[in-house]
C-alpha cells in the first residue's frame, strides 16, 4: 500500500520512481528501527504512526523536501482526483483507528495535564491546551476572522498535528519560509469532556523522539475563539495567534459545516 502510494504520488510529480523507491525504503526502515510492543497498541497501528511521524524526506522539487505526513495531507486535501488519493485514505484509516482509541479503552486517553504531570504522562505547558506553529497565507487569515467568537464549528480537512509543549510548535514556526506569514495555533481541549478524536503520540510510537505530539483525526471540528493578527507576521517570534477550541466528540457535529481552507 505504501510503495503504490508514493508510486502514484511520484508520476502526479514527475518524481524519478527511483526516487520514490528509496524513499519507501527509508520509511520502512525506520518502523522496523522503531517498532516495539510497549505502546499497547495493534502492530498496523504501530506502522501507521511511525511513518507519520518519520523524518525522512522525499526530493519533491528543486526547493521542496517533502515528509511522509506533508504528502499524505497534501493528498487528503485534494478530496480525489488524484491517483494516489485512495491509498493515502487507506493509510490515514490506520491512523485514524489508533487516534480514536479512547474510543475503545479510555486507557489510551492522554490529556494535557500542564506542567507539574509526569513527563510522557500528560506533561504539557499548560493544561488542557496544545499548541501547532506553521505558516498561514494571507489570503487564508480571513476565514478565521469571519468566524471568530461566532460559536460555529468548521472542520480541517487534514490531520492536525499539534504538541503539548509551545516550545515544539515554536521550532515549526522557525522553519516556515521567511516571507510567509507564520501562525501559533493554541487549541483549547474541553476541561470537562476531553477529546474523543486525538491522541498522543509517545516515544514507544514515533521516530522522532520528545515532540510530544498530540494528533487529531482528518475533518476534526473546532470553533474560533480568538484571533490576534500581527503586524509583523512574517518574524517568527511574531506571528499570528489563533485560538481555537475543540470539538469533544466530531460525531457529534453537523457534516454540513465549512471546511477550513487551512489549519
Amino acid at each position: 500500500m505504501l510503495t503504490n502510494f508514493i508510486e502514484a504520488y511520484a508520476k502526479t510529480k514527475s518524481i524519478d520512481a527511483r526516487k520514490g523507491e528509496t524513499f519507501v525504503d527509508e520509511l520502512m526502515d525506520d518502523v522496523e528501527d522503531n517498532l516495539s510492543t510497549a505502546h499497547g497498541h495493534s502492530t498496523a497501528e504501530a506502522m501507521a504512526v511511525l511513518l507519520w511521524t518519520s523524518a525522512k524526506t522525499l526530493h519533491v522539487s528543486s526547493t521542496r523536501m517533502a515528509e511522509l505526513c506533508s504528502i499524505l495531507n497534501e493528498i487528503i486535501r485534494t478530496d480525489g482526483g488524484n491517483a494516489a488519493f485512495e491509498d493515502a485514505v487507506r493509510l490515514v484509516c490506520m491512523i485514524q483507528h489508533f487516534l480514536n482509541a479512547s474510543r475503545r479503552n479510555a486507557k489510551f486517553q492522554v490529556l494535557p495535564m500542564g506542567p507539574d504531570a509526569p513527563l510522557g504522562k500528560g506533561r504539557s505547558t499548560k493544561r488542557d491546551t496544545v499548541f501547532r506553529g506553521g505558516g498561514l497565507p494571507a489570503e487564508h487569515l480571513q476565514f478565521f476572522k469571519l468566524l471568530e467568537g461566532k460559536d460555529l464549528y468548521f472542520r480541517a480537512p487534514h490531520l492536525v498535528a499539534t504538541s503539548f509543549s509551545i516550545r515544539t510548535a515554536n521550532r515549526f514556526i522557525q522553519r516556515v519560509p521567511k516571507t510567509l506569514p507564520k501562525v501559533q495555533w493554541i487549541i483549547l481541549i474541553d476541561e470537562e469532556y476531553g477529546c474523543f478524536h486525538v491522541n498522543f503520540i509517545d516515544n514507544a510510537l514515533t521516530t522522532v523522539k520528545n515532540e510530544s505530539e498530540y494528533l487529531f483525526s482528518v475533518y476534526s471540528a473546532f470553533k474560533v475563539v480568538k484571533v490576534e493578527e500581527s503586524t509583523t507576521p512574517t518574524n517568527w517570534m511574531t506571528p499570528h495567534k489563533i485560538t481555537l477550541y475543540a470539538a469533544p466528540d466530531n460525531s457529534l457535529v453537523s457534516e454540513d459545516v465549512p471546511t477550513s481552507p487551512w489549519c
